[in-house]
This record gives C-alpha cells, sequence and structure tokens, in this order.
C-alpha cells in the first residue's frame, strides 16, 4: 500500500514539474512580446525625420538687369552688372506621426569653373521650415546681386552673355530638428548639409526680360550626397 502511495505522490510532483515548467515558458513568451512591441513603439516614436528638399525643375532662373535711367554714369553701369537669380526650393515631410524644423539655411550655389575649380558664386539665406506631419512648402527666393569676388566675375560674365551654366548645385547648411506628434521627445540640434543637383543655371538675355525659363521638367532632388560633378580632393 506504501509503494502506491509512493507512486501516486511522484506523479503529482512529476504533474506540478510539468504545469511550473509551462508557466515559466508562457510567462517568457510574453515578456518577449511585451518587450518587442515596446521596443516597436519606441522605434516609431523615436524615429529619425526624414525631410525632403528638391530644387523645383533642377534649375535657376537670371534676368540681365538693364542698365538705369539715372543721370550718373556710374550708377548705370553698376546696375548694368546686376542680375536677378530666382529659384523655388520645395520642402516635404512625408511621416505622419513627426514634425521638421528646418532653420537658420545658408544657400551656396555652385559651378565648376575653367580652371576646375568649384566655386560658390551666389550665397542666400533662407526662410525656415517647418512643417507638419504629411505636409509640403514651396518657397520662393529671388536675389538680385552683381558680383562680389573676382572668382564670381567668370561666372556673372557668363550669365549676363546669355549662357548657361550647367552640372551647377547648390548646398543647403541649416539646423534640422525633428519632434514626435505631441510636441515632446524632441532630437537633438543638428546641423544639416544637403547637396541639391544636377542644377542648371539658365543665362539672362537682354533681349528677354523673364530671363532663362528652359530648365528641367523634374526637381533636383537634395541628398547629404556630393554631386558627382566635384573635383576629388587633392
Amino acid at each position: 500500500m506504501a509503494a502506491g502511495d509512493d507512486d501516486v505522490d511522484a506523479t503529482e510532483k512529476s504533474t506540478f514539474r510539468c504545469l511550473d515548467a509551462a508557466r515559466w515558458v508562457v510567462a517568457a513568451a510574453v515578456m518577449v512580446v511585451i518587450v518587442a512591441v515596446t521596443a516597436y513603439a519606441f522605434k516609431v516614436v523615436f524615429r529619425p525625420g526624414t525631410l525632403s528638399l528638391s530644387i523645383v525643375g533642377g534649375s535657376v532662373a537670371v534676368e540681365r538687369i538693364h542698365g538705369s535711367n539715372s543721370s550718373s554714369s556710374s550708377n548705370a553701369s553698376s546696375s548694368s552688372q546686376n542680375l536677378t537669380f530666382t529659384y523655388s526650393l520645395h520642402a516635404m515631410n512625408p511621416s505622419g506621426r513627426i514634425r521638421i524644423y528646418y532653420t537658420n539655411i545658408r544657400a551656396k550655389l555652385k559651378a565648376i569653373n575653367s580652371t576646375k575649380d568649384d566655386n560658390s558664386f551666389l550665397f542666400l539665406r533662407l526662410p525656415d521650415v517647418a512643417l507638419a506631419p504629411q505636409s509640403a512648402v514651396d518657397t520662393f527666393l529671388k536675389m538680385t546681386t552683381a558680383a562680389k569676388a573676382p572668382f564670381q566675375e567668370e561666372y556673372f560674365r557668363e550669365l549676363r552673355n546669355g549662357t548657361s551654366i550647367g552640372k551647377a548645385w547648390i548646398e543647403l547648411n541649416g539646423t534640422l530638428v525633428v519632434e514626435n506628434f505631441s510636441g515632446h521627445n524632441m532630437t537633438p540640434v543638428t546641423s544639416t548639409l544637403y547637396y541639391c543637383w544636377p542644377i542648371v543655371v539658365l543665362g539672362g538675355d537682354e533681349d528677354d526680360d523673364s530671363g532663362g525659363t528652359a530648365g528641367s521638367v523634374s526637381n533636383a532632388p537634395c541628398t547629404d550626397k556630393p554631386p558627382t560633378t566635384v573635383p576629388p580632393a587633392s
């Protein structure tokens, strides 16, 4: 009789051990699911924002300014050296969860000159960009200026003569901040550089007050990759 009781006790203990093991397995599986869901939520809320930028039409239009009617010949000469540059920057936030701010933006229009150097021949400060989730905005930019430094003269001379400059690009350098939909958990403020290319700078014609308009049909994307036309550093 005692032997029978021992067999029953052993069976019950074995059963309880199996149940305990099963509970641990279920608890571990639940913990894995909770960790996975938490990690996914963290990724969704804190994922970095992707700002989409492009130059509309892949071109910068240039208008040659005619001489002033002023009686001063020096003023008329100075005015005739001016060029008006216009282009549009398209900014888009494709995310449905985050806001994107791109501020303190400085733009440089650059191209290779006859000596194979890449120089900035136009500097421009852009308005700040603030994008709600799944929104877009176009910023129209216009600037009238003359060459301010000797290295700019070659570019301005070509454009005044109506010659377009191909294989140009625009460098955008600004401060990028991303926040989630609740307005909290903002990412660290970072200085972010974009290269917009390929760009065609359409030469202004003395007989065409509207400047060049025959640019590319598609926009020129702005990415973190420098243009392939830039000569390698020596």
